[in-house]
């Protein structure tokens, strides 16, 4: 996060709820969020009265950590950002992310050659990073996930085989941005394999199993499983 085009740790501590809190407020959509959703959120024990006054304080201070005047404004019991004041990466992303989706629906040619990968470029990595995130965060981490792994996709039916060396090191990059999005490992390990690196495609599973295991508390899919198997017996 930056203010006047620098770091807010540069500026000052951020109280972790305070931060959370406009995370929400991102992950809700920005737009109109009801104030009772996020009090139910953030303060579901505390009796009507002294949550509404918790959920003052809190935005008033919020208002105060982002020192632009309107940024956050509260109207009918809702709550925006102004995005006249406020730019979010993932929205951008979102909506360039739509934008190449509708393109493909269309047939549309894309406006410029490195237009995709100026979009992969706004994902940064997970929604709130790899740990562990509330239950409100789940969803809208996967969303943006989703809509990342998609570009590569789509990338992958737009290239021909001899560019499929290229796409493969895109793909390395990805993982590397967020090493816990499994269907890019799905991707490049077939890419690998047919490539006859069958080393680099078993590594590349491991690395996914260690990932997944740390960060998500899961294993590979059953086809995954099954794909590398059959790699690790040649």
């Amino acid at each position: 996060m930056q203010i006047d085009g620098q770091p807010l740790e540069k500026k000052r501590k951020a109280p972790h709820r305070l931060m959370e809190l406009l995370a929400a407020i991102v992950a809700y959509g920005g737009i109109d969020v009801p104030v009772a959703r996020l009090i139910d959120v953030f303060w579901p024990e505390a009796d009507g009265d002294q949550a509404q006054e918790n959920f003052k304080k809190s935005i008033a201070r919020l208002r105060k950590l982002l020192v632009v005047d309107g940024a956050i404004l509260w109207q009918d019991g809702k709550l925006s950002l102004n995005r006249e004041q406020c730019w979010v990466d993932a929205y951008t992303f979102e909506a360039n992310s739509k934008e190449a989706d509708l393109r493909e629906v269309t047939g549309m040619t894309a406006r410029d050659g490195n237009e995709e990968k100026e979009v992969d470029a706004l994902y940064r990595g997970p929604f709130l990073g790899r740990s562990e995130i509330p239950l409100w965060a789940v969803s809208y981490q996967e969303r943006l996930r989703t809509q990342f792994t998609k570009l590569f996709m789509r990338r992958e039916k737009a290239m021909a085989g001899s560019q499929r060396e290229q796409l493969m090191v895109e793909l390395a990059r990805a993982i590397d941005v967020d090493p816990v999005a499994e269907p890019l490992y799905q991707q490049l390990i077939p890419l690998l394999v047919a490539a006859n690196r069958h080393a680099e495609a078993a590594a590349y599973y491991d690395r996914c199993r260690t990932e997944l295991a740390r960060w998500a508390g899961r294993s590979p899919s059953a086809g995954l499983q099954e794909l590398t198997q059959t790699i690790r017996l040649r």
